[in-house]
């Protein structure tokens, strides 16, 4: 389908930068970035990890700066530890949505995270009676690793429809042609996505004058490949001391820090050959026309640096010689996050001919951007019982999740429409459970666990055509087992898993919302395990 817009191309690309260049474009943020760097594993160190994190009743333990910083009260010597955790996690995707016929071949996809080494020190400050400590830890918090890979045909949409422009993203001149245009569908535009048909206003003036660049209805082969990586370590200063006899009174200063990588491409490719010159033409500067659809990639690239910084206080006490609780509470995380993004487009013809855009850093769609979240208090309350050989452990956590809040220098408005979503979809309250068994046979402590760990938004729709609804609140299940060498040196290893659902929408939006009534969203079922071995030098 041949069309006039060639003589304008060039002129428009230019007058469209300079008014984007005024325009933010922004990642995309979303309440998904606030639960991501909020939340937190329910254990650091193999000996909590064992137990699944039911630790604050207090605990001698160096992770006691994460859980209830009044534990370290309870060491008896200073200790050095060093342990090193290494992340296994499994994904296995499906849909179905309408009109898609996925291939499950490659289903399921299993990513190796690189191994992280956890660090601590405890010095027991010697005194004439009672007990002073103090600590200083470092530790990953958080795992970001997900690979999610989908390859279907489809025969009911197509991604090229999602970039097409709602009626108040582009306006004309009085000769019809393109003057203006919103900055999603504008880098599509010169991706070769969708093309600007000037001649269907001749005949209709009220005419909508774009078209994708794969006639929907046509058979095509979708691939899907998403890669997320990074993680939150935390540094914490703490140390506790023995107020009166049995109770330690325990503070920490902690710094979270870390990465987030999000990466993602998406093909469709005309296999069948359903697609053709008659269909879908783009006119060049030079007068010459790239002619039918053959094949199109999209990519998607953000990463995140974040940097943030709470306290923990806690308390722990001796009520009899079997019985021991604890109460912390750890104040609202305040993150900075810096961002950088970016997405490329690149499509194909059937002439041989190819467009491209969005590799330069200054192309519409690429950027950088910065803000802060804070994260929820959190409350928790802990016993520990020990009878013989057999110590249990029990937490309970409270979070108020509604209490998140995004904020920023700029787009002030934007982010003020986010915290309205938390206020209305998130829960006020949500309960973190924990219950661990640690037994002592010997020189060997043998430890299980569980923990569960509820979304603030947990249910969310499968995909289109499924009465499924997506469970995301996560259930963990562990082990762990101590070897004491002799009074001086201990090892430990232990094992935990967690499982949970989750989906991804493989076609953009913006904040103008879904662009076209078909879709392909994928279902995900996450396994996430992780095994830490350490070692422990008591003197």
């Amino acid at each position: 389908m041949k069309n006039s817009v060639f003589h304008q191309r060039a002129r428009f690309f230019l007058v469209t930068l300079l008014l984007a260049g005024t325009t933010h474009v922004a990642a995309g943020q979303n309440t998904e970035d606030a639960f991501r760097y909020s939340y937190r594993d329910p254990a650091v160190g193999p000996r909590m990890i064992g137990l699944a994190g039911a630790s604050h009743a207090g605990v001698a333990d160096w992770s006691a700066l994460v859980s209830n910083p009044a534990g370290l009260g309870y060491f008896e010597r200073s200790a050095v530890s060093l342990g090193l955790k290494y992340a296994d996690v499994s994904n296995d995707v499906t849909s179905v949505s309408e009109g898609v016929t996925p291939d499950n071949s490659g289903g399921t996809v299993t990513s190796n995270n690189a191994s992280h080494t956890d660090l601590s020190y405890v010095y027991r400050v010697p005194t004439i009676q009672g007990s002073f400590v103090l600590a200083v830890g470092y530790s990953q918090v958080a795992s970001f690793t997900r690979d999610l890979r989908y390859s279907g045909q489809n025969y009911r949409s197509t991604i090229t429809t999602s970039f097409l422009p709602f009626a108040g993203e582009y306006s004309l001149d009085d000769q019809n042609n393109l003057s203006e245009l919103d900055n999603l569908p504008f880098a599509a535009f010169n991706g070769g996505f969708i093309e600007f048909y000037p001649e269907f206003l001749d005949d209709n003036p009220e005419a909508y004058p774009f078209l994708e660049a794969v006639v929907p209805g046509s058979r095509i082969d979708q691939h899907l490949r998403v890669m997320e990586s990074g993680g939150l370590s935390e540094v914490s200063f703490g140390g506790a001391m023995e107020i009166s006899r049995g109770v330690m009174l325990g503070l920490s200063l902690n710094i979270p820090f870390g990465e987030y990588h999000f990466r993602s491409e998406f093909e469709e490719i005309d296999t069948y050959n359903e697609n053709n010159a008659d269909d879908y033409s783009v006119a060049q500067d030079d007068g010459s026309f790239l002619e039918g659809f053959d094949r199109l990639s999209y990519r998607q690239r953000l990463r995140s640096d974040i940097v943030g910084i709470n306290a923990r206080l806690g308390v722990s006490a001796e009520l009899l010689k079997q019985i021991r609780i604890g109460f912390t509470i750890e104040t609202p995380t305040a993150y900075s996050v810096e961002e950088s993004y970016g997405a490329e487009y690149m499509t194909q013809f059937d002439d041989g001919g190819l467009l491209r855009y969005g590799e330069r850093s200054d192309d519409v769609g690429s950027g950088s951007f910065a803000y802060e979240i804070l994260s929820p208090t959190r409350l928790s309350v802990g016993i520990r019982y020990t009878w013989g050989p057999v110590t249990a452990f029990a937490d309970l956590e409270r979070v108020g999740w509604n209490e998140v809040r995004f904020s920023a220098k700029s787009d002030q408005v934007f982010f003020d429409a986010l915290n309205q979503n938390i206020d209305v979809e998130w829960s006020a309250d949500r309960l973190n459970k924990r219950l661990g068994i640690e037994l002592q046979f010997g020189r060997f402590d043998i430890r299980a666990g569980a923990a569960s760990y509820p979304h603030p938004h947990a249910y969310l729709s499968s995909s289109e055509g499924s009465p499924l609804q997506i469970n995301r609140d996560r259930d963990y299940g562990s082990f762990g087992l101590g070897y004491r060498m002799n009074k001086h040196l201990q090892f430990d290893l232990a094992w935990f898993q967690t499982s949970y659902e989750s989906g991804y929408v493989a076609y953009p939006e913006d904040d103008l919302g879904q662009r076209q009534k078909y879709t392909v969203q994928i279902d995900e079922a996450v396994t996430d395990r992780r095994f830490i071995v350490g070692a422990t030098y008591l003197f």
